[in-house]
């Protein structure tokens, strides 16, 4: 029996982002351990065919519509759920945006966005899930990062941004919640390049079709995810590539973010002839 079957179980589990990629995955993965979930996510269609899929396994799982920037109304979600299940034993921060654009062409409003829902909403939730832990006496919050949270890349500013803003907020709470003794456990995972909706394919920007086969799977990385968490690891880098990048980055960060410009190209031509694909604004 995997440590995820044994520690799953009976516990309440509550996964924002849950309607596609990494987040669904999850949510797939704690069904099949049993495990009571909650699906958060403000995509209603996406939470219909999750529960639809659930019961056709034979799964139940609790799907709730939800805006994580919206504070107030996340105050009367976690009521309710605690209301039905009596208590959360994992949140997991997961819902995530992004957009490729220069900076200095960059809307403001969408750079604004973007770190309010991948690292102000996970600000919030992680205190009133503290709140709520401290009252329980124990639980876990796993804030998921990114490889862009150690290994900054260009045109990628708001979202490399609010990832570093979410590695260094979660361990100094580490940090600060063993000083204090806390029942409650802040993990990160910081995935490499993983094949969902926010990664941007295409021709103009984006991640480029031809380095498609980088892509890890969602499926792979929210089970490896679930699993380190399991095992009972704060740090958790799930993904090959991921795990190559902030290793490279670590002994070679110049070269390594240099590397990182193979992401502007279209093909083998373009990296022999030093060419790059400048996404527009």
């Amino acid at each position: 029996m995997s440590k995820l079957s044994k520690f799953a179980p009976n516990r309440v589990w509550v996964v924002t982002g849950a309607a596609s990629g990494i987040g669904l995955e999850m949510v797939r993965a704690l069904l099949e351990c049993r495990a009571v979930v909650w699906a958060l996510d403000v995509d209603e269609d996406g939470l219909t065919k999750l529960m639809t899929e659930a019961m056709q396994n034979g799964r139940d799982v609790f799907t709730q519509v939800a805006d994580v920037t919206n504070c107030e109304r996340m105050v009367e979600v976690i009521a309710g759920i605690i209301k039905k299940s009596k208590k959360i034993d994992v949140w997991i921060n997961n819902a995530g945006i992004q957009k490729i654009a220069p900076f200095v062409t960059q809307d403001p409003t969408v750079f604004t966005q973007i770190m309010r829902v991948n690292f102000e909403s996970v600000v919030n939730m992680t205190r009133l899930m503290l709140q709520q832990m401290d009252h329980q006496g124990d639980g876990v919050i796993l804030n998921m990062a990114s490889v862009a949270g150690h290994v900054p890349a260009p045109f990628m500013t708001s979202y490399v941004a609010s990832k570093h803003a979410v590695i260094g907020f979660s361990r100094a709470l580490r940090a600060e919640l063993i000083l204090m003794k806390s029942p409650v456990r802040c993990a990160i995972a910081s995935p490499g390049f993983v094949n969902t909706g926010i990664i941007e394919r295409g021709r103009e920007s984006g991640f480029p079709e031809w380095l498609s086969w980088l892509l890890a799977n969602p499926k792979d990385c929210a089970r490896e995810t679930l699993a380190e968490l399991a095992a009972g690891n704060d740090e958790i880098e799930p993904t090959i590539g991921g795990r190559a990048m902030t290793t490279a980055f670590r002994w070679l960060p110049t070269i390594t973010v240099r590397s990182s410009r193979v992401l502007l190209t279209r093909g083998l031509r373009d990296l022999f002839l030093n060419r790059y694909h400048v996404p527009k604004g």
